[in-house]
């Protein structure tokens, strides 16, 4: 989705140059904003997957039990200068990567915890790497 904010700010750039350097009247102006604005709706039209995002049904359950994790084990974890990363042990379905958090010290000689997987209260599966 942000690639196509570029492209279309490219675009708007380029078109603004080359109108600017053409020193173009204002009846050509508005007929390439009127070709843009065109291009844009059609373009909208014909592909509107582009304005609906999935939404990862287990990612509120997911921040809920890091915040539990965090709060049971973060201070220790900083005290003791490691820390772990947390992910889900479900399938995230289409996304190319699941959601992944590192818990406890972020000090960059912070020995991380070797993997293990547990059951938190909340009844989920998680896996610390």
């Amino acid at each position: 989705m942000i690639s196509q904010y570029f492209y279309l700010a490219w675009w708007l750039l380029t078109l603004d140059q080359l109108l600017s350097r053409y020193q173009a009247g204002p009846q050509l102006q508005a007929l390439v904003l009127a070709g843009l604005a065109l291009f844009i709706l059609v373009d909208n039209q014909q592909h509107p997957q582009k304005w609906r995002t999935q939404r990862m049904a287990e990612l509120p359950h997911f921040l809920q039990s890091v915040a539990a994790c965090s709060a049971t084990r973060g201070a220790a974890l900083r005290r003791s200068n490691h820390y772990l990363v947390m992910t889900s042990l479900s399938s995230w379905g289409s996304y190319a990567a699941g959601p992944r958090v590192r818990i406890g010290s972020t000090a960059a000689d912070a020995a991380r915890i070797c993997r293990q997987e547990y059951t938190l209260s909340l009844g989920r599966e998680f896996v610390a790497e």
